[in-house]
Parts: C-alpha cells; structure tokens; sequence
C-alpha cells in the first residue's frame, strides 16, 4: 500500500476554536519537517492564550499553508477550508484508525465546553 497524504486542519489541532479565540499568530514548520503522531510540532497564540499544535498523524510535512502566518484568523473563519495548516505524507496510514470522525469530535468539544461553564462531567 503507498503513502497516504492528509492534511491538518485547524479544527483538529485545537480543543476548540471559541475557546481559544481568535488566533493572532502561528509560525508553521517547514517543509520536509517530521512530525510525531500525539506530539507537538508548533504553537498557536490565540487571544486568550498560547497553546501547542499536536499532529494526529506520524508523517513528513510536504505542504504549509504560506497564507497563515500572514492571516492566522483564516483558521477561525474556514478551518475546513482555506484554514488548513500542514500536509503530511503519513508514515502509516493506520494512524487515522485511532481519530474521530466529525460528529465524535462535535460531541467531545461539546462536553468539554459543558464543563467549562459548569456542567457536570461526563
């Protein structure tokens, strides 16, 4: 089997976009870069705080959205669109068996935010 190719997006990198606001910079690695399914490989700077950007795939960086550095807020905006961050040629495409699918990640996020304005856990 070849190498599959995917690409991050921003929805996938961060718990949520609202939570952490608008972002205001994001410095991508550079092509031809490593990434390490679970680790981080750059940071965000939102509004509201710095946090780090975790690959969900092991793979090499083969692509960098050039366009974010210069406008970070497009993650926010379209970040199944124009808001990706990286292209990664995956080292093992099995890596995807271990993601959640759209609605999974909607209700996580949405039990996160639940507990963050003080719902109940779980």
């Amino acid at each position: 089997m070849g190498k599959a190719l995917g690409a991050i997006h921003g929805s996938e990198n961060c718990t949520c976009a609202d939570a952490l606001g608008e972002l205001v910079h994001y410095e991508p690695p550079d092509e031809g870069a490593t990434v390490a399914k679970d680790q981080s490989y750059g940071e965000v700077e939102s509004v509201k705080a710095v946090s780090d950007i975790y690959a969900p795939v092991s793979g090499t960086v083969i692509e960098v959205n050039e366009d974010l550095p210069e406008s970070p807020e497009v993650v926010n905006e379209d970040p199944y669109g124009d808001g990706w961050l990286i292209k990664v040629k995956m080292n093992d495409p099995s890596d995807l068996d271990d993601l959640m699918d759209g609605e999974e990640y909607s209700e996580l996020v949405a039990r996160a935010l639940w507990r963050g304005v003080g719902g109940a856990a779980g």
